[in-house]
C-alpha cells in the first residue's frame, strides 16, 4: 500500500457555488421540517429533510443527490435521496456479478450518480430519468481502492491505486490523466485538481489538470496532505490541513496561481476542521469537537456559527439560499438524516 492511500481520508463535501436553487415545499416527502432549538440570528435554523434507516458505510452528497452504501462486505444496497426535495428515487440492488459488492465511492450530479466498486473493480451508473431505474456498468478500473469520482456529463473521472482516470459516462475507452501516488480531489469546469505524492521528497504537490489531457499546472507543494476540506469559488481555493498537536487551519490560495494564506485556524489539541465549502461572498466549515458550523465572510473575516443538529455533522453543501449537511445518531439508532440550514 503507498503512502497516499494509507493516510487518505474521504473528503465527502462537494461544493458547487452556482448550482441553481430550487423551491422546496416544507414536509416534502422522505423528510419532516423538524426544527431544531439551535437557531442563530445571523444562520437561522436546521430544519431535518429526510431520515434513513441506514447508517451509511459510504456516503455522499451533493447539491442533487445524498447517496448512502449501509455496509460494507457482501451489502449491495444504495439509497439514493434527492437533496433539495428530499425524496428517496428507486435504486435497485448492485449487479450481483461476483456475489458480493464493495462500494467505497459515490458521487451524484447532473441526473446521474456513480458508485465506484473496488471489490470488482467498476464504475456504475444510475440515471433515474433515462426512461427507468437501472445499474448501468461504465467501465472496469485498472487499479483498486476508488475514492473520489467526480463527472461533467460527458466523462466520469476517477482515482484509484494505479492513478486518475478518466471514461465517457455511456462506456468506452480509459484514458490515464495521471499515474500512481496521484488523488482526485475535485473538478471545477474543464479542470481536475490532482494530488500528487512525491515518494523521494515525501511531500505533496497540488496540480490543476486539464480534463482533455495535457500537461497540469503545479499550484503547491506542501508537507502534508489534505486532511479535511478542499473548495473552491470563481477566484481562489479553500482547503483544510490539520497536523496532530500543531494546527488545524484553513488555507486560501489563488487560481492563477498566486499566493497562500491562512484564512482560519483552531487548535488541534481541542477542535479540528474536517469539512469546507465557500461561495464568493462567505466560507463554511464544520468543527468536529464542538460538532458547529461555522461561517466566515470573506471580506472582512466578520463570523457567525450553528450548532450542528445530531451528534455528528459532515457533508458540508451549499446552494443559493441554504446550507445541506449529513448528521449521524449514535445513541443507538446509529441513522444518518439530511439536514438543511437557512443562510
Amino acid at each position: 500500500m503507498t503512502k497516499i492511500a494509507a493516510s487518505f481520508t474521504f473528503v465527502l463535501a462537494l461544493t458547487s457555488a452556482a448550482c441553481a436553487e430550487l423551491e422546496v415545499p416544507e414536509g416534502a416527502a422522505g423528510g419532516a421540517a423538524d426544527e431544531v432549538a439551535v437557531a442563530s440570528a445571523e444562520l437561522g435554523s436546521w430544519s431535518k429533510r429526510y431520515q434513513s434507516v441506514h447508517y451509511g458505510f459510504e456516503r455522499s452528497l451533493t447539491s442533487e443527490y445524498m447517496v448512502i452504501a449501509p455496509g460494507s462486505g457482501c451489502s449491495r444496497v444504495v439509497e439514493v435521496i434527492l437533496t433539495q426535495n428530499a425524496t428517496a428515487i428507486p435504486a435497485p440492488l448492485l449487479p450481483d456479478v461476483a456475489g458480493c459488492e464493495y462500494v467505497t465511492a459515490t458521487h451524484g450530479s447532473q441526473g446521474r450518480v456513480f458508485v465506484g466498486d473496488s471489490n470488482l473493480k467498476r464504475i456504475w451508473r444510475l440515471r433515474h430519468d433515462e426512461g427507468g431505474t437501472f445499474w448501468t456498468q461504465v467501465t472496469t478500473t485498472p487499479g483498486t481502492l476508488i475514492q473520489t469520482i467526480r463527472h461533467d456529463g460527458t466523462n466520469v473521472y476517477w482515482d484509484d491505486t494505479l492513478g486518475v482516470h478518466k471514461a465517457p459516462i455511456l462506456g468506452g475507452a480509459i484514458t490515464t490523466l495521471a499515474g500512481v501516488n496521484h488523488r482526485l480531489i475535485d473538478r471545477d469546469g474543464s479542470n481536475l485538481y490532482i494530488q500528487r505524492y512525491n515518494v523521494s521528497d515525501d511531500n505533496y504537490t497540488l496540480l490543476r489538470q486539464p480534463t482533455a489531457g495535457g500537461a497540469p499546472t503545479t499550484l503547491r507543494t506542501m508537507s502534508d496532505t489534505f486532511t479535511g476540506g478542499f473548495a473552491f469559488n470563481s477566484t481562489h481555493i479553500y482547503f483544510e490541513q490539520t497536523k496532530t498537536n500543531d494546527w488545524s487551519r484553513i488555507y486560501k490560495m489563488a487560481k492563477n496561481p498566486g499566493g497562500v494564506a491562512v484564512f482560519a485556524e483552531v487548535d488541534p489539541t481541542v477542535d479540528w476542521i474536517h469539512s469546507v465549502a465557500a461561495s464568493e461572498a462567505h466560507v463554511y466549515w464544520l468543527q468536529g469537537t464542538e460538532n458547529t458550523l461555522h461561517r466566515r465572510r470573506i471580506s472582512d473575516s466578520d463570523d457567525a456559527n450553528l450548532e450542528c443538529p445530531d451528534q455528528w455533522c459532515e457533508g458540508l453543501i451549499l446552494t443559493a439560499n441554504y446550507v445541506f449537511v449529513m448528521a449521524f445518531d449514535f445513541s443507538g439508532s446509529d441513522t444518518l438524516a439530511l439536514w438543511r440550514g437557512q443562510l
